[in-house]
């Protein structure tokens, strides 16, 4: 008789586990079939409507490049205190030789890196689109594919020196 109801209060149990995990199997379809009508919205949306969609799109660029520049920010002052650690070894070791350690920055020098940083990423982003304006929208255009390279190296160069804490060119 006791195992009988103990298996009766365990059969129990197990049945309110499983109500609580359909529930939530429930609530997370949900979620699946509300993403999946976003995603499947643009696509189905008239021709009128598909400026919205573009206006969206430009708005979700834009805060995707402002949340990468305040990350970048962070990774710089994180990469700083990590090279510039307290009570590290006054060189730095790499490759068989040995290199002094530049100075610790101060908070103001890293908020001018950062804002160097936020005006070169402008400026790049502004010749991008005086590349794309220039050229054809062809992506094989050897020219357009040419002067696109060229911004980039440009870039690359102009951030290797703001992030160690030169004048750039």
């Amino acid at each position: 008789m006791t195992r009988l109801i103990g298996v009766l209060v365990l059969a129990a149990f197990v049945a309110a586990c499983g109500s609580a995990a359909d529930e939530g199997d429930r609530e997370l379809a949900a979620r699946v079939a509300a993403l999946e009508q976003r995603v499947a919205a643009p696509a189905s949306a008239p021709a009128s409507a598909a400026g919205g969609g573009t206006q969206r799109l430009e708005s979700d660029v834009k805060a995707l490049e402002r949340r990468l520049a305040a990350l970048e920010s962070e990774v710089v002052a994180l990469v700083d205190e990590l090279a510039y650690a307290e009570g590290g070894p006054d060189s730095i070791e790499g490759g068989g030789r040995t290199r002094p350690r530049r100075p610790r920055p101060t908070r103001e020098e890293r908020r001018e890196r950062r804002t160097k940083l936020r005006e070169l990423s402008v400026e790049y982003r502004e010749r991008l689109g005086q590349l794309r304006q220039q050229y054809s929208d062809d992506p094989r255009d050897p020219e357009r594919q040419e002067a696109i390279r060229e911004v980039l190296d440009w870039y690359r160069a102009e951030r290797r020196t703001i992030l160690r804490g030169e004048e750039p060119g």
